[in-house]
């Protein structure tokens, strides 16, 4: 994660000095003019032997190229955070590291931001209720806007604010969309850390949106992407460590936290989410959204609250899908917050 670039002054220590006097024919004995000090250990937060089980997890996925981050929500520990694929040394000395377009060089947890297809729906729920819309929406399947149909899964009927989330509802969230604008969006996504910076010392995760207060695009256009943006599609583009500390801000009651690297650095709120009297309902959401998605995969273990996204976007020149897991647990006390990515 570049702990030994943002510490390195810690590390490194300063060397010291001797000097001795010489000349063309004489060399005189060295004098110590000052001492050399040694570095500074520093502790890290890692958890080797989770790090080691994440990766490997990774590593025998369908995943090619992705990121784990686990996030521990009490004091916003970084437990384990993994980019594949990642540097092999024997390649990189025979001058082939990228020899398959993968840039393993690149830090996926932080560096690199895609769509995060429905993870935004729990935020985009609190911005809602925090605005005071927490009125029901009945979906057919779809919903017209000018000439195009924006789609969901499949025709839920009525949803209210109690099972948004839970169903996953896009036409839901395509209303909200209409009824906030996308700089509510914005808003809630810069309070939770999923966009903006979020004080890491080893460097900020990228993330970016062009909401209606930064476009320069049409009105009807500009709606166009509030729809999108809505359900994590479109312009939107977080990391998969902010989309961790966001999701932890929802374990821990709404406390948006910055990810502590080193053991003995104190814990760092850096604001709080909105709507914080709703966060039982959207931890209920997402445990009864964990159960739906083990009834299509696999089961998951134990009390745990998750959802899954998926989002669409042109990388070199071809629709490619990008595979989104977030998820905490145990859902009544969470001590561990766990994001997956998996690009296509």
């Amino acid at each position: 994660v570049g702990v030994e670039k943002a510490f390195d002054s810690r590390l490194r220590g300063t060397p010291g000095k001797r000097v001795a006097p010489a000349s063309r024919f004489v060399r005189g004995e060295p004098t110590l003019v000052e001492e050399p000090t040694a570095g500074s250990d520093v502790t890290l937060t890692v958890d080797a032997r989770l790090t080691n089980t994440a990766a490997r997890a990774l590593r025998t996925s369908a995943i090619r190229s992705g990121a784990v981050v686990v996030l521990d929500p009490r004091d916003g520990a970084l437990l384990a955070s993994i980019s594949s694929p990642a540097i092999d040394p024997d390649k990189l000395a025979r001058g082939t590291l990228d020899d398959a377009g993968d840039r393993p060089w690149v830090d996926r947890t932080r560096k690199l931001a895609h769509a995060p297809g429905s993870l935004v729906k729990p935020f985009y729920l609190l911005a809602a209720l925090s605005h005071g819309h927490d009125g029901a929406h009945t979906c057919t399947g779809s919903m017209s806007f000018g000439k195009r149909t924006y789609r969901c899964t499949r025709a839920h009927g009525r949803v209210d604010a109690a099972h948004a989330v839970s169903s996953s509802c896009n036409v839901f969230f395509f209303e909200t969309g209409v009824e906030l604008g996308s700089d509510a969006l914005n808003d809630v996504l810069h309070r939770a850390g999923m966009l903006g910076p979020i004080g890491m010392p080893v460097g900020e995760p990228e993330g970016s949106f062009r909401s209606a207060a930064t476009s320069t695009r049409r009105p009807h256009r500009r709606m166009a992407d509030t729809l999108n943006a809505s359900i994590g599609q479109g312009e939107l583009r977080v990391s998969p460590l902010a989309v961790a500390v966001a999701y932890g801000a929802l374990a821990n009651g709404g406390r948006v936290l910055t990810p502590r690297v080193l053991a003995t650095d104190e814990t760092v709120e850096r604001g709080t989410l909105p709507a914080r009297d709703a966060l039982a309902s959207v931890r209920a959401q997402l445990v009864a959204r964990s159960r739906e998605l083990a009834r299509d995969h696999e089961p998951l273990p134990g009390d745990v609250a998750a959802t899954f996204g998926a989002a669409r976007s042109l990388r070199d020149g071809m629709a490619r899908d990008d595979h989104w897991f977030a998820a905490f647990a145990p859902a009544d006390a969470p001590r561990v917050v766990v994001v997956v990515f998996g690009e296509e």
